[in-house]
């Protein structure tokens, strides 16, 4: 049983970072669309997108487990994972055909932002929590 929890959790963890990341990368893939007059985003895109995600979510939850989201080294290697996994994968089954030059250096900012997002997401779900348990201690000590 304590296996199978282990690796519930481990879905459920892996399961909300793919889902961001999926989202951030298919309304990335919609607005290059639409701003080039196309209004449709192929399923096989989509399915590409999605199992990149999954692997970067496997990727995360290995280089960043839970309380690591402070090491300098572990969060350079999971932005390093992040831009080689979806760079490369957006050049190996072309996401953004006839995104010019300019397009391609904005997507990468983009790209560098949502890893700062989500970054500045965990620092702030730490703070609370910190906030929270020293809150608790202090009444716990005053009982």
């Amino acid at each position: 049983m304590r296996e199978f929890l282990r690796f519930y959790s481990w879905g459920m963890e892996v399961k909300l970072y793919m889902g961001i990341y999926t989202a951030a990368i298919v309304a990335f893939q919609a607005i290059a669309e639409a701003l080039q007059g196309r209004y449709a985003v192929g399923v096989w895109v989509l399915l590409e997108m999605l199992l990149v995600s999954f692997v970067f979510a496997m990727f995360q939850y290995a280089v960043l487990p839970a309380g690591q989201w402070a090491s300098k080294k572990r969060l350079a290697v999971w932005a390093l994972g992040a831009n080689v996994l979806y760079i490369g994968a957006a050049l190996v089954f072309g996401w953004f055909p006839g995104v010019p030059l300019w397009g391609d250096v904005l997507l990468i900012a983009l790209l560098e932002f949502v890893l700062w997002g989500i970054w500045f997401g965990e620092q702030v779900a730490c703070w609370r929590d910190t906030r929270a348990l020293n809150e608790n201690l202090r009444q716990f000590q005053q009982t």
